[in-house]
């Protein structure tokens, strides 16, 4: 749609969105002030014709209780739409407990996914933890909060707040439920048996959920299926297309199929559609390195220089120069890797870089220099 993208998705303009994407109702909600109280509509809308097939009003005692109107008004919107009474009590918890009774938390919440869901996790984190700082309870909040930690590198940080979320679970609704035991069994717990109950019972009982399918994929690349991750990355893009870690773990997953040109085209749409992150960058470089394209090489080196992610990428380089033998070249690089995590506060990255330069020395039979390297890279975790 060659629209602005700071536009506001209007009701024309969200039944526009609706068609090109084949879903067949837009849900259109209001609420307005009436004195203290506030009053709450939800119209859904055929998105063909834009007739109205049902709406739902109900009113709030005032702001704290705006929510759980909201609550109350959904529920019966999806009962007019057919949904049957066994799947409303099955997946149905009261929008106050599923994710918090803070109008302000939820606001702030919302901020943050949006931003994350760009790509922006550094500044997502303000916002989702001003969430948690008006909702101490808020599991969702705690969820993508330990989730855009991780995605910056601050693994221990992260895995506090994933751990906060997975005991808060029982207060999430059946999807979010499943959503935050799939990440804690991953990151936390690291039961991969689990995370694919988890991620597969996702996409089967939520087939619309873009997130669902990208958790999946994630899945299916530790087991080293990568022709399913990649189907289920695509299936993400197709129901998100600007949501970025679904298209960066696609291109990987194309890379793990030798499957180069593909990734290329990937990532290239996902630029051209402004979504230019660390992860699609860091792709191209693998893409270039593998296709000995030095010119494509160097851009992606630009692009990270004087960035806080620039670490990533000079142990990127370290890597390419140790597999060229260049092994001179390929200290040094990790040395600057180490120093960069360092500087930044990531001392988990740091270990972790110092860790990789010992497995690749062992790689190449340097066993004596790979022990001294391991040793240097535990005594500083």
């Amino acid at each position: 749609m060659e629209r602005s993208r700071d536009e506001k998705i209007t009701p024309d303009v969200g039944r526009e969105i609706c068609q090109r994407r084949g879903i067949k109702v837009l849900m259109v909600s209001t609420i307005a002030r009436l004195g203290r109280n506030y009053v709450i509509t939800l119209e859904a809308v055929n998105s063909q014709s834009g007739e109205a097939v049902a709406n739902q009003q109900t009113e709030a005692e005032g702001k704290e209780q705006v929510l759980k109107a909201l609550g109350r008004a959904t529920t019966a919107m999806r009962e007019k739409l057919g949904e049957s009474l066994a799947s409303i009590r099955k997946f149905d918890a009261p929008i106050e407990q599923a994710t918090t009774a803070s109008l302000d938390a939820f606001k702030d919440y919302t901020i943050g996914v949006e931003l994350w869901r760009k790509g922006q996790y550094a500044e997502s984190i303000p916002a989702l933890k001003r969430a948690i700082e008006r909702d101490g309870e808020f599991a969702l909040a705690y969820a993508q909060l330990g989730t855009a930690y991780r995605d910056i590198r601050s693994l221990s940080l992260g895995n506090q707040y994933l751990e906060r979320a997975y005991q808060l679970r029982d207060r999430v609704s059946e999807r979010e439920r499943i959503t935050i035991s799939a990440t804690y069994f991953r990151h936390i717990s690291g039961q991969l048996d689990k995370r694919l109950e988890m991620t597969s019972l996702l996409t089967q009982t939520y087939p619309s959920d873009p997130y669902g399918y990208h958790l999946h994929g994630n899945t299916l690349m530790i087991a080293g299926q990568y022709e399913q991750a990649a189907e289920a990355y695509r299936t993400a893009l197709r129901l998100d297309v600007d949501f970025v870690l679904p298209r960066a773990n696609l291109a990987l997953a194309l890379i793990g199929l030798n499957r180069f040109d593909e990734a290329y085209d990937v990532i290239q749409e996902g630029i051209k559609r402004g979504r230019d992150t660390s992860g699609s960058t860091t792709r191209l470089y693998l893409i270039a390195f593998l296709k000995h394209d030095n010119e494509l090489l160097e851009r992606q080196v630009e692009w990270f220089t004087g960035k806080p992610e620039e670490y990533q990428i000079r142990e990127f380089q370290a890597r390419s120069f140790a597999f060229a033998g260049r092994r001179g070249e390929a200290s040094k690089s990790f040395a600057q890797a180490a120093a960069m995590a360092q500087a930044r506060g990531l001392l988990a990255e740091k270990a972790r870089i110092m860790s990789n330069e010992a497995n690749l020395s062992a790689s190449f039979g340097m066993t004596h220099l790979a022990e001294n390297q391991a040793d240097s890279a535990f005594g500083d975790a």
